[in-house]
């Protein structure tokens, strides 16, 4: 049971030299406070979703990262995709930060649970071996360690059976856990959109869940016991929200080359750009900051929703976190915004043309989309203006407009003249 959870026993990994953060070590944990121990796993959750044109959308996943001394919920995340390294990022920054919501999602309590926990304890999917993780731990200060036995995350698991019998057998879609389970016409009745259904899991967590009794203690619930385990009476946060910025982005190793380049995706990636004061980008000598790690290895981490701007960080070593250097930007793009899957496909689209992706045909493609949206403008404009003239010509008062003051008569004892609508 939840309350019985006092030590938790990390696995032996792989042998060799490791870090006092690496999951690599065997050790007893001895559960005494909050933000000691946070477990994080994963599963589908039980409702079939609609989109905003009320088509079928699927299930979402759900990373959630729960407190072991309390019970509460810190965070999670959503996806539609089943969940890896990058979403349990996602999710772990969610539980650290302190957390704001709208009045659009009616909450009658304030999510309070925050801060830097000092253990993380997983299982051993592949999405928790990552390097990702790994670096983002070693960033944050915290230790990475593997449940020694299946039994260790009865915490999480409860928390998905509460999920499944509190929560998803309540919201309209429910199709059971399994196709046994499934309700006859489970997807008729799926017409609950990704926004609302985020909106009522917040509400389960923050008025529910953690407002829940503590089982062991007697008039004590979730939260109460976070605010009472906390050492010091405050969790611990990051220096600054900028610290989390490695939970947003997937990382990857690549050489600086002259004049601070970094080659990734067939872009080019320079320090050496200043904007000037039209807010153009130029090339400025001054500016390169990578002059002095130039044939040197650096650690980059990008977000794949816009691949514009990477971030540039040294190289872990000998355990030392590693140290962010700066902000460098693709060369020959011109938007500001520009997913990776974008770029995949624009890249798919240079190949299918039997062009070699190389920098000219990436200033030819810029050029054929520059041009494209002018003509898209042009014809946008040109087809707004007809169906302008088009509404005003069939507009039932287009014919009705009179003259309240007509010219021929000024003066001022004549009446009104009267008009119909």
């Amino acid at each position: 049971v939840e309350e019985d959870i006092e030590v938790i026993r990390s696995n032996q990994g792989s042998t060799g030299p490791t870090s006092k953060t690496s999951p690599d070590v065997e050790e007893d944990i001895e559960v005494i406070r909050s933000n000691q121990v946070w477990q994080i796993d994963h599963t589908r959750l039980d409702n079939l979703l609609s989109d905003e044109e009320g088509d079928l959308a699927g299930s979402v996943w759900i990373t959630a990262v729960i407190d072991t001394w309390s019970g509460c919920v810190m965070g999670y995340y959503l996806s539609f995709g089943s969940a890896g390294s990058h979403e349990v990022a996602l999710a772990l920054r969610h539980a650290i930060l302190q957390k704001h919501y709208g009045p659009e999602y009616q909450l009658q309590k304030e999510w309070e649970v925050c801060g830097l926990p000092e253990y993380i304890v997983t299982d051993r999917a592949k999405e928790f071996k990552s390097a990702h993780l790994r670096h983002i731990a070693s960033d944050l200060g915290i230790k990475l360690r593997y449940r020694l036995y299946t039994e260790q995350g009865g915490m999480v698991e409860r928390l998905f059976l509460e999920l499944k019998t509190e929560f998803a057998a309540l919201i309209l879609g429910f199709k059971g856990g399994s196709l046994k389970e499934r309700p006859e016409d489970a997807e008729k009745y799926a017409c609950i959109v990704f926004e609302d259904y985020d909106r009522k899991l917040v509400r389960h967590f923050v008025d529910h869940h953690n407002q829940h009794l503590y089982p062991r203690v007697e008039n004590q619930t979730r939260l109460m016991r976070w605010k009472a385990g906390l050492l010091g009476g405050q969790p611990k946060m990051p220096a600054s929200e900028r610290e989390l910025d490695l939970c947003l982005m997937k990382s990857t190793k690549r050489n600086v080359e002259e004049r601070g380049c970094v080659n990734f995706k067939k872009l080019v990636y320079t320090a050496s750009l200043r904007r000037d004061e039209d807010g153009h980008w130029r090339y400025d000598k001054k500016a390169n900051f990578l002059k002095d790690y130039e044939g040197k290895q650096v650690l980059i981490r990008y977000n794949p929703t816009n691949i514009v701007y990477i971030l540039v960080y040294t190289v872990e070593t000998d355990g030392q976190p590693s140290k962010l250097l700066g902000t460098i930007r693709a060369r020959d793009l011109e938007e500001e915004r520009l997913s990776l899957k974008e770029w995949e496909e624009r890249k798919a689209q240079i190949r299918r043309e039997g062009k070699e992706i190389d920098q000219s045909s990436i200033l030819a493609q810029q050029r054929d989309l520059y041009k494209s949206s002018i003509e898209q403008a042009k014809t946008l404009k040109a087809t707004r203006k007809k169906e302008n003239n088009r509404i005003t010509k069939k507009s039932e008062h287009s014919d009705k407009v009179v003259q309240l003051f007509p010219p021929n008569n000024s003066s001022s004892d004549s009446p009104l003249p009267s008009v119909t609508i």
